[in-house]
């Protein structure tokens, strides 16, 4: 369309929205805030990309040059370019222009449809090229979630079920050497057996001691007067050891604390009591 063709409107001339009086009032207020913000109409076309002349007609109240769902777009980008753009000022061309019958689709098929109703798919693809970096980081940010909360909510992960493995770990049956005596035969009818000489395994006095936390506590374990162990531990973190005798075993937040002696698991504290010092050997708590 060239110049003369946009200020004349030529034959096709789009229905005019509202009244006139309406449209002349919202001129002047795109052509006041321009000048008080000391802008000329060629500034603003070509700050928001849009036709000067369009500008014109637009800030004279004559909005039949283009359908009315650009001439909406035009108003609110001047408006936003002249920092106009406001809840009411929004709200005002809402009501002006959802309910607009265009001139284009009667000149065609000589009936009046309401283009409001109509869907239009090629907006949502619109919005969704424009916004691809949001929607790709937005879809990351759900399968992380996701992932966490799974982790978070896997069974295997809590704390008796972890006790529980260690239980059955430590209960699994160890199998016994077989010791294999050797015979020679001295005769037909006498067959000697070589004496097998068994020496006695020593006797093992140790036993495992595992402590697992459930909840953030300090553990200090103390033989005599040396110090075996002694640290603050975060929910899951566990110690294992092999003791000798009786130890002295000193619990901060002892209710957050599991205890497995010699593959028996020891009654949980109850909640409380802030410090406890209990004395543990291969038996179980001492006192």
């Amino acid at each position: 369309m060239n110049n003369e063709a946009i200020r004349n409107f030529g034959g096709e001339k789009y229905p005019e929205v509202g009244t006139t009086e309406v449209r002349r009032k919202i001129g002047e207020e795109l052509r006041s805030a321009r000048k008080f913000l000391d802008l000329s109409i060629e500034d603003v076309s070509t700050l928001i990309k849009v036709n000067v002349l369009y500008l014109e007609n637009i800030e004279n109240g004559k909005w039949g040059f283009l359908p009315p769902t650009y001439v909406k777009a035009f108003i609110q980008a001047i408006a936003k370019c002249l920092q106009l753009q406001s809840r009411d000022f929004d709200k005002r061309l809402d009501e002006m222009f959802d309910k607009v019958i265009t001139g284009a689709t009667f000149a065609k098929t000589g009936h009046i449809e309401d283009e409001t109703e109509v869907f239009k798919p090629g907006q949502l693809f619109a919005w969704a090229e424009k916004h691809r970096a949001i929607i790709f980081y937005s879809l990351i940010g759900v399968v992380f979630i996701v992932l966490i909360g799974l982790w978070l909510t896997n069974p295997n992960r809590s704390p008796d079920r972890i006790a529980q493995n260690l239980l059955a770990e430590k209960e699994k049956p160890v199998s016994q050497p077989v010791i294999e005596t050797k015979t020679d035969t001295v005769s037909a009818d006498i067959k000697i057996e070589d004496k097998v000489k068994l020496t006695p395994a020593p006797v093992d006095n140790t036993y495992p001691f595992v402590i697992f936390a459930t909840d953030t506590c300090y553990v200090k374990v103390a033989q005599d007067d040396s110090i075996i162990y002694e640290r603050t531990l975060w929910p899951r973190n566990r110690i294992t050891r092999k003791l000798d005798g009786t130890v002295k075993v000193t619990l901060g937040n002892p209710s957050g604390v599991r205890l497995i002696v010699n593959n028996d698991s020891l009654p949980t504290f109850p909640p409380g009591r802030r410090v406890r010092v209990i004395r543990v050997n291969k038996d179980g708590i001492v006192s």
